[in-house]
């Protein structure tokens, strides 16, 4: 059933594509034909719409950091494990200072592992520049 449906509109839509062809245009489409084009002026506007879309898309990446940074903080305030801080080293390697329980641990994460490095002693406090 679907097979003769498609192969009946395969045969009748260059059908009715011809005779859309053989209509005449109207008054005001022939009129619109005839008009020359004013270049400079859909540059502009090509120019205007290419900069409005560029100031929306960096307006939702803004939004998406703020967002983003902010559900970390919150998610540091209100858990018992809180990354205080991370640094990659290296191409696949990042380091991260991390409080659990009120003490301060670094841990490595690579590709392959993650692995504890020490144990920090709550002396450490977190300097202010």
């Amino acid at each position: 059933m679907l097979r003769k449906f498609l192969l009946l509109f395969l045969f009748i839509s260059p059908l009715a594509a011809v005779e859309t062809e053989e209509t005449a245009p109207s008054a005001t489409q022939q009129e619109q034909m005839l008009e020359p084009i004013d270049y400079k002026t859909q540059f502009q506007k090509l120019l205007i719409s290419i900069f409005i879309i560029i100031i929306l898309i960096l307006i939702v990446v803004y939004c998406i950091k703020l967002f983003s940074s902010k559900q970390t903080l919150q998610l540091n305030k209100k858990n018992l494990i809180k990354v205080i801080e991370c640094r990659s080293i290296g191409h696949n390697t990042t380091l991260f200072l991390v409080e659990v329980g009120g003490k301060k641990v670094l841990i490595s994460e690579s590709k392959l592992d993650v692995q504890r490095i020490a144990s920090l002693d709550p002396i450490i406090t977190d300097e202010t520049n």
